[in-house]
């Protein structure tokens, strides 16, 4: 029995460090994958916002033309438009060339609003990336 006991007790003794091993193994893995991913996201928040750059060159009527100066390409479907910090809907969009709501480098587009701008009006728009351009309008 003497013998039985031993073997039995180093079998429970192996069994247990498997476990604690495994449990170890996927704690690391996991605590490695998160900062690896919120490493990953603050980079491309980075980028982006020092990549994306836009001016508003006009606003006027119902009107805001905006053109891309940055160093990548703009995705319109991001856009939002605040007149006095208040967030205003976008009726339409209107492209100066032809690629689906991505404006390249150097290329303009008209943001076409539901009501007009009035004088004095303070208009911000702004990007993905929270980065953007205000104008007041005279």
């Amino acid at each position: 029995m003497k013998g039985a006991s031993t073997v039995i007790g180093i079998m429970l003794l192996v069994i247990i460090m498997i476990i604690l091993l495994s449990i170890s193994f996927y704690f690391y893995k996991t605590m490695i994958y998160k900062s690896g991913e919120e490493i990953e996201r603050k980079n491309e928040n980075v980028y982006c916002s020092q990549s994306s750059n836009f001016i508003i060159k006009d606003a006027n009527g119902k009107n805001i033309t905006i053109l891309n100066n940055g160093g990548t390409k703009l995705n319109l479907t991001y856009f939002k438009v605040y007149i006095n910090g208040k967030n205003i809907n976008i009726a339409d969009i209107k492209e100066n060339y032809s690629s689906d709501g991505i404006m390249e480098m150097g290329e303009s587009a008209i943001f076409i609003l539901e009501n007009p701008i009035s004088i004095n009006d303070v208009v911000r728009v702004v990007g993905r990336c929270n980065t953007g351009d205000q104008i007041i309008v005279r």
